[in-house]
């Protein structure tokens, strides 16, 4: 009996050691293939598009820019676009990232399906959507190409005196507007002024985040993003009580 006894706890202990071991790959091979390990993707990101579309009868392709943040609870995901401040719903899986929804634009709505891939850091996403933007008279549908980067660059400086021009995506409007800006650290303050809209010395409010900026009335009547270059900038904005955006560029006086 006690040559049995030991053979039984001879066994016992190889089985233990071998499932010790099993775990152990296991959980490597998790680390090595990046699967388990949630990646942090929360931030800005500025992201280059390629947009291939059918909506004028032939392919037409428009590179621009985007910008978007994140905001991640473990593999749920809220994307939200600028200057729009519209918002849609993804998930992380691994380095798999995806999202979709349906977001408001100048004179219709474009719902979209984006499936992509993101680096071990979190810093960097490439991918392709599929979309579709309709109005009450007419739809069409396209590609967008995206290669984006999370904003990691020190905080710029936008204190002060900035003279700029607007235009709107229709084509049919334009303008002029000026800031003055008190920035503490990633916050803003101040006086904006659009005159084609009536708004003269309206306060300001806005942030920093790296190199990227946004500003706007206190009231959100017109808002602005974009991305700043030492003493000059330029981006989008949006002017929701009319439907109406398009693209602004700024420089320090």
């Amino acid at each position: 009996m006690k040559v049995k006894s030991f053979k039984i706890s001879k066994l016992l202990f190889v089985l233990n050691l071998f499932f010790i071991f099993a775990i152990l790959f296991s959980s490597c091979k998790k680390d090595d293939d990046n699967v388990g390990v949630q990646i942090d993707v929360n931030g800005f990101w500025i992201a280059t598009e390629t947009v291939s579309d059918n909506c004028s009868g032939s392919v037409e392709t428009e590179t621009k820019t985007e910008i978007f943040s994140v905001k991640q609870n473990a593999d749920k995901l809220t994307i939200t676009f600028y200057p729009i401040d519209k918002e849609m719903v993804g998930t992380l899986v691994g380095n798999t990232i995806k999202w979709n929804g349906t977001l408001p634009t100048s004179s219709g709505n474009t719902t979209m399906d984006f499936s992509g891939t993101v680096n071990s850091n979190g810093t960097e996403v490439t991918g392709s959507a599929s979309w579709t933007w309709s109005s009450t008279t007419f739809e069409c549908s396209g590609t967008t190409q995206v290669d984006a980067s999370k904003v990691v660059a020190e905080t710029a400086n936008f204190a002060g005196d900035w003279q700029g021009t607007w235009q709107s995506e229709e084509g049919s409007y334009s303008g002029t507007f000026s800031v003055t800006v008190i920035q503490n650290d990633k916050t803003l303050s101040g006086k904006i002024n659009v005159p084609e809209i009536g708004l003269s010395n309206a306060d300001l409010t806005g942030e920093v985040s790296g190199n990227v900026v946004f500003f706007g009335d206190i009231e959100g009547t017109i808002k602005f993003v974009g991305i700043l270059d030492n003493n000059s900038g330029s981006g989008d904005y949006a002017y929701p009580d009319y439907y109406d955006d398009g693209s602004w560029t700024a420089t320090k006086q």
